[in-house]
């Protein structure tokens, strides 16, 4: 077979897997966050702000899902699944959920709360997982230099290097937590 017939079927293989993968459960709400530090607002350190304490700068808030999935045979993630009950805790909030969830967190970049998220469910032995924040802006300058080959990535990792973070984006990522069944999977 020629080059570029094996091109064509890998890209429609590629293709075809793809549009068999599922789409993620949709979530009709998002769940707000309970202070665990005396604060009513989403900015957890207003009031000491403004009394002209030194705490973290607001850079917002940001909406994390919060996802389960399946274990496989092999520990990978499988299938999607909902109704776990999922608490999200961090040095000064929690947010009880059920998955999938969407929920509400403030930002203060560099200084975000690390998440531990904790999803229990009568069919799935329950798991912790933990997260903290990553910077966004440097990711996605390393992600424009990759695509001018290795001197855009060594330029970008220089401008990186150089650069003050303390105004860059920083995010969380989705949390997807696998789950193992109590009973075994069948493939």
């Amino acid at each position: 077979m020629k080059p570029l017939h094996r091109s064509f079927f890998a890209v429609l293989g590629l293709m075809i897997v793809a549009g068999c993968a599922s789409k993620p459960m949709e979530v009709d709400r998002i769940t707000p966050i309970s202070a665990t530090n005396g604060s009513s607002s989403l900015d957890l350190y207003a009031k000491q702000r403004n009394a002209g304490e030194a705490v973290p700068e607001f850079a917002g808030d940001q909406i994390v899902d919060v996802r389960t999935y399946t274990a496989t045979k092999n520990g990978g993630r499988g299938k999607e699944f909902a109704g776990a009950k999922c608490k999200v805790e961090a040095r000064d909030f929690t947010a009880s959920t059920i998955s999938p969830a969407k929920v509400r967190v403030p930002n203060f970049r560099a200084k975000s709360s690390d998440l531990s998220v904790r999803c229990e469910h009568p069919d799935y032995k329950s798991k912790l997982v933990t997260t903290g924040v990553y910077n966004q802006t440097k990711s996605d300058r390393l992600n424009a230099g990759s695509h001018a080959g290795l001197a855009g990535l060594a330029l970008m990792a220089v401008v990186n290097g150089v650069s003050d973070d303390s105004k860059d984006i920083y995010s969380y990522a989705p949390i997807l937590v696998v789950m193992r069944p109590l009973k075994p999977v069948v493939q």
